[in-house]
């Protein structure tokens, strides 16, 4: 993966699926990500959501409600540690 300004960036770590919420900026997208939570209590799962900003490459067509997949990387910005990798819809 490369940056606009031409340097490499390394991709490692966690790749997760997510929901497009916000793409108004130029360069970062806000992903919603839903994690199932299993409560033993009552033995049925909770919905739990997160919200991770992630850097997009200019090369890429990411637009509200689209799903995309974001893997982790350096840190770019004090909140933007991940890259969007694909564009799924």
């Amino acid at each position: 993966m490369v940056m606009d300004n031409g340097q490499p960036l390394s991709v490692r770590g966690k790749l997760f699926e997510g929901k497009v919420v916000s793409a108004k900026n130029k360069n970062t997208v806000v992903i919603r990500r839903e994690n199932p939570l299993y409560i033993t209590k009552t033995k049925r799962y909770a919905r739990s959501t997160s919200t991770i900003h992630a850097y997009k490459s200019a090369s890429l067509e990411v637009k509200e409600g689209d799903t995309v997949v974001a893997a982790e990387c350096r840190p770019i910005a004090k909140s933007v540690a991940f890259v969007v990798v694909e564009v799924r819809s």
